[in-house]
C-alpha cells in the first residue's frame, strides 16, 4: 500500500505532543470512550434527580447533611463530567483519567444514601439497616466496559469505589451503631471485592481489543493514530513514527476506490505515486514535506 506523509500545522503538532497517552490504546478509542463516558454521567445523574423527585420520608432529612443539598451535588459532577468529555481541546486519555476519579465519586454517591437509610447513627442508632448488595457493584463492572484504561489503573480505581461501603460502614460504627456480626458483614461488603475481579476481567478484555486495533494500524514505521478526513480516493491520518519524535499526516487509498474509479489497480497506484513524486518537488513553506 503506497502512502504519503507529511507535517501537520505547529499549534496542532504542539498540542498532540503535549497531549497524554494510555499505553497500548490508540486515541480513537481513547476518544470514543470519552463519549460513553460523557453519556454515562448523564445517566447517573438522572439517577439522582429521580430520587431527589421522589417523595422522601423524615428519616432522609435526619442525616449528616440535606438529602436536597448532597443530591444537587452529584448531579452537578455528573453533568460537570459530561461538559468535559465535550470539550474537545481536552485530550481523551485526560478525560479518562478524571474518569476514574468519577468512579470513586460515582461509588460515594451510591453509598452516602446509607446516611439517610440509617440516619440514626449519627445520633448513636440502635441499628444498622437497609443495606444489600449495592448497586455500587453494577457501577464497578459497567465502568471499565465504557472507559477504556490500563488494567492496572482500572482496578485501582474499583478498589477504591469498593471500599467506599466498608469505609461508611466503619464510620457509622464509630459514630456509636453496632458492629455488624461476621455474616453481615461478609454479605454487605464482598460482594464489591467480588466486582472488583469482573472489573479487572473486563478492563483486560478492552484493553486487549484496543491493543488488536493499534496493532492493525501499524504501516511500516508509522503507527496511525486517528482519521483527520477522506477525499475522493484516499483518506488521511494523523500518524507518529514509531523510532521518531515526528508527527506525520499519513495518506492512503480506500479500498473501495479501487472498484469506484473505474480505474484498475495498477493505474491508481501510478497516479498516486505520481502525486508523490509531485508534491516531494515542491519547495513551498505553505505545503507538507514529504518524508515516505
Amino acid at each position: 500500500m503506497a502512502f504519503t506523509t507529511g507535517e501537520p500545522r505547529e499549534s496542532a503538532t504542539q498540542f498532540l505532543k503535549d497531549a497524554p497517552s494510555v499505553p497500548g490504546l490508540p486515541s480513537e478509542v481513547l476518544r470514543r470512550g470519552s463519549r460513553r463516558l460523557g453519556w454515562l454521567a448523564i445517566i447517573y445523574g438522572g439517577v439522582h434527580a429521580v430520587y431527589l423527585l421522589l417523595p422522601t420520608s423524615p428519616e432522609y432529612s435526619a442525616g449528616a447533611l440535606p438529602f436536597e443539598i448532597t443530591s444537587l451535588a452529584f448531579i452537578a459532577v455528573s453533568l460537570g463530567m459530561f461538559g468535559l468529555t465535550r470539550v474537545t481541546t481536552i485530550a481523551p486519555a485526560r478525560i479518562i483519567t478524571l474518569g476514574l476519579a468519577f468512579e470513586v465519586i460515582g461509588a460515594i454517591g451510591i453509598e452516602i444514601y446509607i446516611l439517610w437509610w440509617n440516619a440514626g447513627w449519627w445520633e448513636g442508632a440502635t441499628t444498622i439497616w437497609g443495606l444489600g448488595i449495592s448497586w455500587t457493584c453494577v457501577w464497578i463492572v459497567i465502568f471499565p466496559l465504557v472507559a477504556p484504561s490500563t488494567p492496572r489503573r482500572a482496578v485501582l480505581a474499583a478498589l477504591a469505589a469498593a471500599s467506599i461501603r466498608p469505609l461508611f460502614l466503619a464510620l457509622a460504627v464509630a459514630r456509636g451503631a453496632p458492629a455488624p456480626d461476621a455474616f453481615m458483614a461478609v454479605f454487605w461488603i464482598i460482594p464489591n471485592y467480588i466486582c472488583v475481579g469482573m472489573a479487572l476481567a473486563a478492563a483486560y478484555a478492552v484493553y486487549g481489543m484496543g491493543q488488536a486495533v493499534a496493532k492493525a494500524r501499524q504501516l511500516g514505521s508509522y503507527r496511525l493514530m486517528e482519521r483527520l478526513g477522506e477525499g475522493g480516493m484516499g483518506e488521511v491520518w494523523r500518524g507518529e513514527h514509531r523510532m521518531l519524535a515526528r508527527p506525520a499526516a499519513v495518506k492512503l487509498i480506500r479500498p473501495d476506490a479501487f472498484g469506484r474509479t473505474g480505474e484498475n489497480r495498477d493505474q491508481l497506484l501510478r497516479r498516486f505515486e505520481r502525486e508523490a513524486q509531485a508534491t516531494a518537488r515542491l519547495s513551498s513553506s505553505h505545503t507538507v514535506r514529504l518524508y515516505d
